[in-house]
């Protein structure tokens, strides 16, 4: 669905405009936009969020505090806005403040949703990630040596060394 890394500019109303790849995939003239778990805002489809709004009460509770926490920082701030004809959208003051968002912001594609960073705050979370980067790379090639092999026609050794790239059989 949504990827792609754009720069664009806030403008002095508070709206952004969307980037037209990204937009051309939404399927209407709504979404809904809140606070990410980072210093950084979530954009979603109004069918996305409706289906993450659901698990997201399904899997907490309004008595636990760390759940509660959970739901005041994602689901309480979010907002249903309307995309203009130009393609713009109002970004609330709060959630400006929130993600410290100025002139210049990033927009990244993260499949069913998109964030919205502030640049100076997107590129310090990038240098200050790197080490979870790395982890989360070397978990993935374990994930996906785990599935070749599983998925490979031939067992034992020689058959998991044969479904990954480069690799003779």
């Amino acid at each position: 669905m949504f990827g792609g890394e754009f720069s664009i500019t806030l403008e002095d109303t508070g709206r952004i405009a969307l980037p037209r790849r990204l937009r051309d995939l939404l399927e209407n003239d709504k979404v809904v936009i809140t606070k990410g778990l980072d210093k950084c805002l979530w954009l979603y489809p109004t069918d996305e969020w409706e289906k993450l709004e659901k698990q997201i009460v399904r899997s907490t509770s309004p008595f636990d505090d760390e759940d509660r926490a959970l739901t005041q920082r994602i689901i309480g701030p979010n907002h249903e806005i309307d995309i203009d004809r130009h393609g713009r959208i109002l970004v609330p003051p709060p959630l400006r403040i929130f993600a410290g968002l100025n002139r210049e912001c990033i927009v990244l594609g993260q499949y069913n949703y998109i964030e919205i960073w502030a640049e100076d705050s997107y590129r310090a979370h990038l240098e200050e990630s790197e080490e979870a980067f790395k982890a989360a790379r070397r978990k993935l090639a374990d994930r996906l040596k785990r599935e070749s092999d599983y998925d490979s026609p031939r067992s034992g050794a020689a058959g998991a060394g044969s479904a990954l790239p480069g690799a003779q059989g």
